[in-house]
């Protein structure tokens, strides 16, 4: 009995050319990934204008 459990486990190996995912999950990665990307460009923003938006304080509120 278990010499045919092992010699039947190579046969239950998973295949390595394995279907496509549904087109909704490859939808949401998708989004997730344009998500990510609209993130970086808002750090990216908001690093970029930080020094701009401090100065442009001061100048308007120079008690602050």
């Amino acid at each position: 009995m278990s010499a045919d459990l092992i010699r039947g486990t190579p046969w239950m190996r998973p295949r390595t050319g394995a279907s496509r995912p549904p087109r909704t999950v490859v939808n949401a990665v998708r989004l997730m990934y344009s998500g990510a990307a609209l993130e970086l460009a808002t750090l990216t923003t908001i690093v970029a204008t930080a020094d701009s938006v401090k100065a442009a304080i001061l100048n308007s509120h120079p008690a602050v």
